[in-house]
């Protein structure tokens, strides 16, 4: 990647995208631009121009602050990735997945005389998921190469800009889901405004977003960094932000730990510390993660390990965190909880 002149640095305390406190934040730490680059280049075969590249890297690093007021960590400057920015990415052959854990979390909550909107929605893949439960699946969607995409499927979605949307389709949903959107937005509170208003009373929000304190993270992950992704979520940041936006949180859950993952990251920590062990090191390395891979591991205690949840209760948490909310004039009961 070529040197890039960079913009002085912006003036002012960072703002949260959650609760918007301002000068309430506290330094984490800082990521390169470059690295980031560098990662979705090597990682995710992302290939893209030097002009997104540009107008994308507002500075040298960017930087991870933590919100003492909610809890939320975000990234300053707050660079998103525009419609350039996600048309290459999109390029890449790894970065559109078809299925989430989330999409047969929601569905299991609509029934067949739902109306649902999914915002954000890509190339449709959870409005296929749900079209035979539901009386109407639409999708709005900013990247105009997935909305094609999604139409060519013969599934109902169009381009669009959120707010007006919300306008002109005020109270006509049952049903209104944005899978992996907040984590990307500047302001968070506005946009689930925009969401509720499309809603009819009664109606419910779903949203879901990358669990922060997931199970095994790699130091540096660059679709969760800018200008991929600008915030970093848990549940009680959800719970938070529900309140903020005058909704009431009736269900939060947080995505099953991959117990394959479980299964291949705890015997290679063993053998990682034993192999500092002088001398010996290397052999205890090598048989502590045979005989794990032999009995606790093996292949054949696997959908004994899922069904228990074993591993979520011992604090190993999943990927991704979901949750559903009410329009506060609709709010009726308590929360389900984790």
């Amino acid at each position: 990647m070529k040197p890039i002149d960079l913009p002085p640095s912006r003036p002012g305390l960072p703002r949260c995208p959650c609760c918007g406190a301002s000068g309430s934040s506290t330094f984490l730490f800082s990521i390169p631009y470059r690295v980031i680059w560098n990662l979705l280049a090597e990682e995710w075969q992302a290939v893209f121009s030097e002009e997104v590249i540009r107008r994308h890297t507002p500075a040298e690093a960017a930087s991870l602050f933590l919100c003492r007021e909610c809890g939320l960590q975000f990234f300053d400057p707050p660079t998103a990735g525009d419609e350039g920015f996600y048309r290459e990415l999109g390029g890449s052959p790894l970065y559109y997945s078809p299925w989430k854990w989330e999409f047969g979390w929601v569905r299991e909550r609509l029934s067949r005389e739902m109306e649902v909107l999914d915002v954000g929605c890509g190339k449709g893949d959870f409005l296929a998921h749900i079209a035979t439960v539901v009386r109407r699946a639409a999708g709005l969607e900013q990247n105009t190469n997935a909305a094609a995409a999604a139409a060519a499927r013969g599934l109902e979605v169009i381009a669009g800009n959120l707010a007006v949307y919300a306008e002109r389709h005020a109270g006509s949903f049952d049903a209104v889901c944005a899978f992996h959107v907040v984590e990307h937005l500047t302001d968070v509170v506005p946009f689930l405004h925009h969401l509720s208003r499309c809603l009819r009373p009664g109606g419910q929000v779903f949203l879901s977003v990358p669990n922060r304190d997931r199970y095994y993270r790699k130091p540096v992950e660059p679709l969760d960094c800018p200008p991929h992704h600008l915030s970093r979520w848990t549940p009680e940041q959800l719970r938070r932000l529900g309140n903020l936006a005058g909704m009431r949180i009736l269900e939060i859950s947080i995505q099953p730990v991959d117990v394959n993952l479980i299964r291949e990251e705890i015997p290679a920590g063993i053998r990682r510390r034993l192999e500092t062990i002088p001398v010996a090191g290397g052999f205890l390395g090598l048989w502590s993660t045979r005989i794990l891979a032999r009995t606790v591991f093996r292949e054949s205690l696997r959908s004994l390990y899922e069904r228990s949840g074993i591993f979520d209760r011992m604090g190993f948490q999943g990927v991704n965190v979901a949750a559903r909310y009410a329009k506060a004039e609709s709010s009726r009961g308590g929360e389900k909880g984790e």
